[in-house]
């Protein structure tokens, strides 16, 4: 099922009817209720997702799992803190085996395999083909500057049916100025060029800062004429190297509705039909994905989650590794599918509900996006997302 090219919730055909939802039996005097059954007395919309409540799952449909943080590049707005010298003591193969297989038998059918840079770990190909082996569907996320074309080959042939790479600027100059690393912008546009030499399906990220924003219009136009034919403009996320950094890159909320949107959306106008460009608060890709509303807008802990290269799980790959609040479990220490079903953590982040949000049109935001509310608030599901729209036109 192919991904929302923002959030990675699965896309829904606009055509598609929403599933039948079963009446739920009465439960016997005394009988616990099953997984995916919201608890009595929990606020609940009764909201369906594929026939279920509240947004809880058996699987998760898709995981990242982030082999590594090593990697050779060293970029201003890193949310990971990943460098050349990272000493996290990763998984070994067999254990991203055993996760894998886990991960398959419940039919988990997605898997994006990231870091740090993914292929510094030389064991990436057997990890991938292994997932291959079991039918998943393969997405690498990648800095690209080690592709070269016998590696871009090696990716088509195991089947990788997507790579999202970056391009944060048009020039060296801007690249460099938030990869910091010399050269990488020439290693980065060859690395995009070998994934379409060979066919590899390619999407090109772009994350907006304030040492680039003015350069959108150009950036667009660089990726068009490397033949990339999907392009995405992000918001800085406030978390690792980019959460230090976030005072002097983030753009800001009011510069980025009153000035990067109208430029946005007349980019994707101009660009129709050649190349498709997505953005954050973009309105109309939510309404082309999930018409029905039946998928939460934000996946972490209720549709996807992440595991980190030591084995934790995470909401999703924003949240830090060294706070015990945001993490799930660790798959050296519990099954992964029993972390899903039963941790504390996620069962708060599918269960809470704010009251200011009962009557909102927007009903599977579920109070907005999890780490935007952690890093506001300090808490989990401490309150409605910061920039939430709808609730600033009710407070006007």
């Amino acid at each position: 099922m192919p991904h929302d090219a923002l959030s990675g919730r699965p896309r829904v055909r606009p055509d598609a009817a929403p599933p039948p939802v079963p009446a739920p039996a009465a439960p016997s005097p005394g009988a616990q209720p099953p997984i995916g059954t919201p608890p009595i007395g929990t606020p609940s919309t009764g909201h369906p997702l594929i026939g279920m409540f509240d947004h809880e799952l058996q699987a998760p449909l898709s995981i990242l799992l982030e082999l590594t943080r090593r990697c050779n590049l060293h970029c201003r707005h890193c949310f990971s803190n990943s460098g050349a010298q990272d000493q996290t003591p990763e998984l070994s193969t067999q254990e991203w085996f055993a996760v894998i297989d886990r991960l398959a038998a419940h039919g988990v059918f997605l898997i994006f395999f990231g870091g740090g840079e993914p292929l510094c770990r030389t064991d990436l190909p057997a990890i991938a083909e292994r997932a291959r082996g079991h039918g998943m569907d393969l997405c690498l996320l990648s800095n690209l500057t080690p592709v070269t074309p016998a590696i871009a080959r090696r990716l088509k042939d195991i089947g990788f049916y997507k790579v999202e790479g970056n391009l944060d600027g048009a020039t060296a100059e801007v690249y460099e100025a938030l990869r910091v690393t010399p050269g990488s912008f020439a290693r980065s546009l060859a690395g995009i060029r070998n994934c379409v030499e060979v066919g590899l399906p390619l999407r090109i990220n772009c994350t907006l800062t304030r040492l680039n924003a003015e350069h959108m219009e150009a950036v667009a136009a660089l990726a068009c004429d490397l033949g990339v034919t999907d392009l995405a403009f992000l918001r800085l996320i406030e978390a690792g190297r980019g959460g230090d950094n976030f005072d002097s890159l983030d753009v800001g909320e009011a510069v980025y509705r009153a000035e990067l949107l109208p430029r946005l959306k007349a980019l994707r106008q101009a660009y129709a039909g050649h190349m498709d460009i997505g953005y954050e608060q973009d309105e109309e890709i939510i309404r082309a994905c999930d018409p029905n509303q039946m998928m939460p807008w934000c996946g972490a802990g209720r549709i996807h989650c992440t595991v980190t290269p030591d084995g934790k799980v995470k909401p999703d790959h924003s949240f830090p590794d060294d706070d015990p609040r945001v993490v799930a479990g660790n798959v050296r220490e519990r099954d992964i599918i029993d972390i899903w079903r039963t941790a504390p953590l996620f069962q708060t982040l599918r269960h809470t509900r704010f009251a200011r949000c009962a009557r909102c049109r927007h009903v599977a935001c579920t109070g907005g996006d999890a780490f935007r509310i952690y890093t506001h608030y300090g808490a989990v599901m401490g309150g409605p997302d910061p920039r939430c729209l709808e609730m600033e036109a009710t407070d006007a």
